[in-house]
């Protein structure tokens, strides 16, 4: 992951660069397993590494990171004879870390986000976001008070008293795209807004 990282601080340090091209073993990309985790760690890490929240910054306090950099070629050392599978395998890591990267991104700014800017309307309306993104993969199912207390959810109402905004239980599901369900997964957490 540090590679990532590291080819972000070098594209951010070299002005004015467009293009990138880096040249990695092909153990780095995968291992002898056919995983390709390294590289879905490594894109993670370098476009997290990119990352600058500047919604509330002027002048001269905004952070371009590496704003002139265009694309970033990654070629594997002897990787001429690379399968079309191993390939497809490769795009996909990248996909994949970058994917993961726009999550961490967001959740820096739902984290970062100031009590006039996030409160529990809009990180319900961030879910709701989410759940339209995801392709059908992700719904999300937003319970207000009303609902709430007919549930009987009692202790989550008495909490939400001190809140200037209406509760928003949020309840986000995930199916994966084949429609099978092999386990069921609950992770719960809290996002005191107030």
């Amino acid at each position: 992951a540090k590679v990532g990282s590291t080819l972000a601080s070098l594209c951010d340090a070299a002005k004015n660069i467009k293009t990138c091209s880096v040249v990695l073993p092909c153990s780095l990309l995968m291992d002898d397993d056919g995983n390709d985790r390294s590289l879905v760690d490594m894109t993670s890490e370098f476009y997290s590494a990119l990352y600058s929240d500047n919604r509330y910054r002027t002048g001269d306090n905004v952070k371009k990171m590496a704003e002139t950099l265009q694309s970033v070629f990654i070629v594997a050392e002897g990787g001429s004879g690379m399968s079309d599978s191993a390939k497809s395998n490769a795009n996909t890591a990248i996909q994949t870390g970058k994917a993961l990267a726009n999550g961490v991104c967001m959740s820096k700014d739902i984290v970062n986000a100031p009590h006039n800017v996030l409160n529990s309307e809009s990180l319900a309306n961030v879910a709701r976001k989410i759940a339209e993104e995801s392709g059908g993969t992700i719904t999300c199912k937003i319970l207000g008070k009303e609902e709430c207390e007919k549930r009987g959810i009692g202790a989550y109402l008495g909490v939400a008293r001190g809140s200037e905004t209406q509760p928003q239980f949020i309840h986000l599901t995930y199916t994966p795209k084949s429609g099978n369900v092999s386990k069921r997964v609950g992770i719960v957490g809290k996002g005191l807004l107030f």
